[in-house]
């Protein structure tokens, strides 16, 4: 409305002023005659002008004062909302940064685990290769019991040979008097026994270590010097990781006849641990103390020559057998030359340790070198096997030295099951058999001697001089070389033992005591030398047969 009216009035302002600049003398006064106009109108129309423009100014500043008030309410609300939106957005940066920071502690934390874990890792080699090659995985599968009780069937029979065979001459000619090679339902039914030997530091307890997988645990075994004393330790499974005494390990029908060497033998030589390790459950190991040629000055004779017989002992009982060699100090000591003496009729293995230490082509060399400096001592139609191994992580793959533990995996795989470990338990029988037939034939020779020599009128004390002069000089009426060319005894001179065993022997059993092997044959039950004979040569084979027929298990190639 009031810009209605402004604008009628500067119309009507405008026009009246444009008539008087358009007046010029009477022509003028005419038009202002003619529209009525006087003075009074135009003062009249100045104050409606004014008073428009006066109103119009009023309102434009109320407008003006209303939108700047609106302003600075927008304004402000919308500082409000601004400092809102900072906050909030300084609240999302502080969140945000708290995330990233703990996603970065979390981060932190988890590549130290992962460093700690490569780390371990890096200490401890991968054991899957071991597990499937030994097959920890059958262990108690229904495949698993089946060949179980095949072959506790076979050596059930084995048993019954042993006892209508081999036991009766036995007994007739006391072998039990002049040796610890005894057959017992402990070397029949235990489990296998796998034995390391070796020089001190040769790397047997490294190895046995990582074959258990047992290194940085608290069942990991003491390596190298940190060994306070030597002796003999053996591993057996257990539910829980304990240390046998003496008398608890006896108590094992496996082990029960080491009490033959005393009590002071047992406290200060033999330890025993049981571990809860699932690759004990198909063996048992013997680490073995390490041999030097330094002889401590304390010891006696007594000591030293019970250390070789107890080494007889597990020899005798062992499934498997390992000598550890240094790669980087290839030398045989007189005590490993003696003990592989004692080892002359065994499958036995050798394993260089430290192979990281040397490239392919010197280990390639090591074993050449090895094999010629074994030949004089090992006398065999074959050379024994040798595996190069370590047990230090490699930072680089070496195919040479993986393949050279795979072979030595599946080795040991086949002679701790199926039809090594039924052979082992045979031969190990056929060897006993052979040689209480060589003892009883050995006995039967002395006595074939001893007739021959004898007079019509010797009887008596002088009877008994004369035997005792043979058992004491049997070089003197050659009785080695009759056992060895005549065509009843037929014994190898390499099975023949030392006179001096049987010079001890025949003083606790004189010679007059016992029966020529005719002597012991009957019409009903025969001859025992002739059952012998057959088991050895027919029974024994036959139950290898009658096994590699029932097995399912396939061993490693």
């Amino acid at each position: 409305m009031h810009f209605y009216s402004i604008t009628v009035a500067l119309i009507y302002f405008v026009s009246i002023n444009f008539d008087y600049r358009q007046v010029d003398g009477v022509n003028g006064v005419n038009a202002l005659q003619r529209m009525g106009r006087n003075d009074e109108t135009k003062v009249k129309c100045k104050e409606v002008v004014n008073e428009a423009l006066r109103q119009y100014w009023d309102h434009s500043n109320e407008i003006e004062s209303k939108e700047t008030n609106e302003e600075s309410d927008d304004k402000q609300t919308e500082d409000e909302s601004r400092q809102q939106i900072d906050s909030n957005e300084k609240q999302d940066i502080n969140k945000d940064s708290t995330e990233k920071e703990s996603d970065r502690e979390d981060k932190n934390s988890n590549s130290d685990k992962d460093l700690s874990e490569s780390d371990e890792s890096d200490e401890r080699r991968s054991r899957v290769h071991i597990d499937d090659i030994l097959r920890i995985y059958e262990i108690g599968s229904q495949e698993d019991t089946s060949e179980q009780n095949l072959i506790l069937s076979i050596f059930r029979e084995l048993k019954k040979l042993y006892e209508s065979s081999v036991k009766p001459l036995e007994m007739i000619y006391k072998y039990r008097h002049i040796t610890t090679r005894l057959i017992t339902d402990a070397e029949l039914f235990a489990k296998p026994k796998v034995l390391f030997l070796g020089a001190k530091s040769s790397g047997k307890t490294s190895l046995v270590n990582y074959l258990l997988g047992i290194d940085s645990t608290p069942m990991q075994l003491n390596t190298g010097l940190t060994t306070s004393y030597p002796h003999f330790t053996v591993l057996s499974y257990g539910d829980n990781y304990t240390r046998l005494s003496p008398t608890e390990l006896c108590a094992d029908f496996t082990f029960s006849s080491l009490q033959q060497f005393g009590q002071q033998f047992l406290e200060h030589y033999i330890q025993a641990n049981r571990m809860p390790i699932s690759l004990l459950q198909k063996m048992t190991i013997i680490d073995s103390p390490g041999l030097t040629d330094q002889i401590s000055k304390s010891a006696t004779m007594d000591q030293q020559e019970i250390d070789t017989e107890v080494y007889q002992w597990f020899i005798d009982r062992s499934d498997v057998i390992y000598i550890v060699i240094d790669v980087t100090q290839l030398q045989i000591s007189h005590q490993l030359q003696a003990l592989i003496e004692q080892l002359k009729g065994r499958d036995v293995r050798f394993i260089l340790s430290k192979s990281e230490l040397v490239s392919h082509s010197q280990i390639v060399t090591i074993i050449g070198q090895l094999l010629w400096i074994l030949s004089p001592i090992m006398p065999s139609e074959r050379p024994p096997q040798v595996y190069a191994l370590t047990t230090v992580p490699q930072q680089v793959y070496d195919a040479f030295i993986d393949d050279q533990e795979v072979s030595w995996l599946k080795d040991l795989s086949n002679q701790i099951s199926g039809i090594s470990r039924v052979e082992s338990r045979i031969a190990a029988l056929r060897r006993h058999a052979v040689r209480v037939r060589n003892h009883a034939k050995l006995i039967d020779c002395y006595l074939s001697t001893f007739y021959k020599n004898k007079g019509i009128f010797t009887f008596g004390a002088s009877s008994r001089l004369l035997a005792t002069d043979i058992t004491e000089n049997p070089l003197k009426y050659r009785v080695y070389s009759g056992a060895v060319l005549g065509h009843s005894h037929n014994i190898s001179r390499h099975d023949l033992p030392d006179p001096g065993v049987y010079r001890e022997f025949f003083r606790s059993n004189p010679l007059i005591d016992f029966k020529p092997l005719t002597s012991t044959c009957s019409y009903f039950k025969g001859c025992p030398i002739d059952k012998l004979d057959i088991t050895i040569a027919y029974q024994l084979p036959e139950l290898v047969g009658k096994y590699k027929k029932l097995t399912r298990i396939e061993p490693y190639l």
